[in-house]
């Protein structure tokens, strides 16, 4: 499952990006040559646009010296920069702020939208790009966030219809179409949306961003012309776009090619779990954009490097910094996205748009250890931690004894302190551990746990979470205790299946339906309380082979034991060893990765072959019924499994239904 993933192309000769920055403009003034002030307040022209016409036109107007732009459609030299020149002569890159006196460069950071039928906000924060934001800005970059899934005011992201897609299928249908032919959803169709900014949303941001907007000319074509006073202009150097899911591919790709178009001399690097897992699949789709990028592990990034990157895997430099919230604080640009306090006219306003505590999520996640012991059957971890890549294994999972290692720690005093800063500066209380195995490193979570309780400033002020899900033989009586007290709330317990050769095809053997009951017994000793959301279990279905009866057996204990079932939808991801057992059946279906997506159950057809009156509606059922299971009433949810006359009348009625069903299967 994902958690919850050569030469650059600046040389086609679009010249669509200007430079506009006012400090630059004085330094032209206070002495560098006149024309390159005056190619400053140029307007850069798109690929759309003959650029033959655009530099004449700028030539009678006297902006640009007689020399400076050649009638070609070649690039012009001295105006393809998106934050920076490039010199005329070979490949070598000396951007315009380097040129004026400005060594540092300028990294803008992307949080793309997504492309999907269903998507929960919660717990979305880009923390692997706020990490690598620290790194960059330690290196002396100038850097700037676009998070595209920031959630509004309600906590909701802004989605847009983009077309409809079928379950288990190749087939999508763009909105537009869909209307025009079909109008209404069939049994098997979905709503695709686009979660988050839209790119052509996105576009129109970037050409404020850039200093220019688009207008249409006298010949009914798009240009581009010079905002006034650009306040808030930013030209990046370099842009990084974060990748989760690696079935949110396509947003990626349309992300690269929309920047490559804003900002042609812009180095763009991608990176996460979606390149580290699939890197050829992403380079072959970039290329597809006209758009060609080189490959580079994390460990051996060189931040000089002008190509556009694919980047896999850590950057380690990154791996234990604080998540650099100030990319959210924004007080100079009025209607921030990211500020949520008091509104113009409001009691507190002008206090609040300068307060760091109004800007940004009101959370944190934390990673505190990498890696795993473990290499479960559809997880991937194994794979994007590169354990197998031997460059990678010597940087980072190897310790100074020349051990190999499957699990690495943050300092726990590190992790204590980031919390204490966070809570202080930001005024975080909600935080969130994203770990590959949790609590797989005891005794450094237990010093976190105990610093928070010891801590008068902390103590009973934060609410603590692990989303992703506790091994349940880690947790004990003392450390469920230490957990409740630390500001543990809810937990999260792997149940997933109650069939115990399912569990051992999984690879889990380290996990059964015992060390289950043990560990729910253990919270409720510490105080949680069940039927009541605070002991949770996890339940994996859509997987190939699986008996619709095994997911209802599991679905009936979960909920007579704790109350509450999480669904998890089993996606096939690259780098798992289901991903690479069942390839050849993916393969056959002709799926792109968009198609794995567990949400549009692409195992389906495969379990026909064993139930071949299986249906959507199975899945769909299966869903409901969790979801049914989980109502809530004045005392938690209706215990199926209990002993009050309710419960057994319940259970005398189902048998005696299912009785009467296969009587009727029968003719009897």
């Amino acid at each position: 499952m994902e958690r919850a993933q050569t030469a650059p192309t600046c040389g086609d000769g679009h010249s669509q990006a200007l430079f506009a920055d006012t400090r630059q403009r004085r330094l032209c003034v206070a002495g560098f040559p006149a024309w390159l002030d005056r190619a400053a307040r140029c307007q850069p022209a798109p690929a759309a646009v003959c650029r033959v016409e655009w530099c004449r036109e700028k030539r009678l107007r006297g902006l640009i010296p007689d020399d400076g732009f050649p009638e070609h459609e070649g690039a012009c030299p001295h105006l393809r920069l998106p934050g920076g020149y490039l010199s005329g002569e070979g490949n070598s890159r000396v951007t315009g702020r380097q040129e004026m006196g400005y060594m540092s460069k300028r990294a803008l950071l992307i949080n793309p939208p997504v492309y999907d039928v269903q998507y929960w906000a919660e717990w979305s924060q880009p923390h692997g790009l706020l990490k690598v934001g620290a790194y960059l800005k330690q290196q002396g970059y100038e850097t700037r966030l676009i998070d595209c899934l920031f959630p509004n005011a309600r906590g909701k992201v802004l989605q847009k219809t983009k077309s409809v897609v079928e379950l288990c299928s190749t087939t999508e249908i763009p909105y537009r179409e869909f209307r025009r032919t079909q109008g209404r959803l069939g049994p098997n169709q979905r709503f695709k949306f686009v979660f988050g900014t839209h790119p052509d949303d996105l576009r129109q941001e970037l050409l404020v961003m850039a200093g220019i907007e688009e207008v249409v000319s006298d010949s009914g074509k798009p240009v581009w012309k010079r905002r006034l006073l650009p306040e808030n202009t930013f030209v990046p150097d370099e842009v990084w776009i974060t990748s989760v899911m690696t079935y949110w591919w396509e947003s990626t790709v349309d992300v690269a090619a929309l920047f490559k178009e804003i900002f042609p001399s812009a180095r763009i690097r991608i990176g996460g779990i979606y390149p580290t897992l699939a890197p050829e699949h992403l380079r072959d789709k970039l290329a597809e954009k006209g758009l060609l990028f080189g490959t580079v592990l994390g460990c051996d990034l060189d931040l000089n490097d002008g190509r556009d990157l694919i980047v896999r895997g850590e950057i380690p430099e990154a791996s234990w910094l604080d998540l650099d919230l100030d990319l959210y604080y924004e007080p100079h640009i009025p209607n921030s996205r990211y500020y949520h306090g008091p509104g113009p006219g409001e009691p507190g306003y002008e206090a609040a748009i300068t307060d760091r505590r109004y800007y940004g999520p009101l959370y944190a996640i934390l990673t505190t250890t990498r890696g795993c012991p473990f290499n479960c059957a559809y997880c991937a971890q194994h794979a994007y931690n590169l354990y197998d890549d031997e460059r990678v294994r010597q940087a980072l999972w190897t310790d100074q004894q020349g051990q190999r290692m499957a699990v690495r720690t943050r300092g726990s005093d590190e992790a204590l302190r980031e919390i204490r800063d966070k809570f202080r500066r930001y005024g975080i209380r909600q935080f969130a551990f994203y770990e590959d195995n949790f609590l797989i490193k005891r005794d450094h979570f237990w010093v976190i746990l105990e610093g928070i309780i010891s801590d008068p400033d902390l103590r009973g002020n934060l609410h603590l979470h692990a989303p992703e899900g506790i091994e349940v033989r880690l947790i004990d009586a003392s450390l469920a205790k230490l957990m409740r007290q630390a500001g543990f709330e809810r937990v999260y317990l792997p149940l997933e299946n109650i069939n115990t050769e399912v569990i051992k095809s999984w690879n889990r053997s380290h996990s059964n339906v015992q060390m289950f009951e043990r560990a729910v017994q253990n919270c409720v000793d510490a105080g949680f309380i069940l039927r009541n959301m605070q002991v949770n279990a996890f339940l994996l279905f859509g997987t190939p082979g699986e008996d619709i009866r095994d997911v209802v057996d599991s679905i009936i204990f979960a909920s007579s034991r704790v109350g509450s079932v999480i669904p998890m939808l089993f996606t096939p991801v690259p780098g798992s060893a289901l991903y690479e057992e069942y390839r050849g059946y993916l393969d056959k279906m002709g799926f792109d990765l968009q198609h794995l997506n567990g949400k549009l159950f692409p195992f389906l057809e495969f379990n026909r072959r064993r139930y071949p009156e299986l249906t959507v509606q199975d899945y769909l059922d299966l869903e409901a019924l969790m979801f049914r299971v989980n109502a809530q009433a004045v005392r938690g949810t209706f215990d199926i499994g209990g002993e009050s006359r309710v419960s057994r009348a319940f259970r005398k009625t189902v048998c005696a239904m299912s009785v009467d069903s296969a009587c009727d299967r029968a003719n009897i």
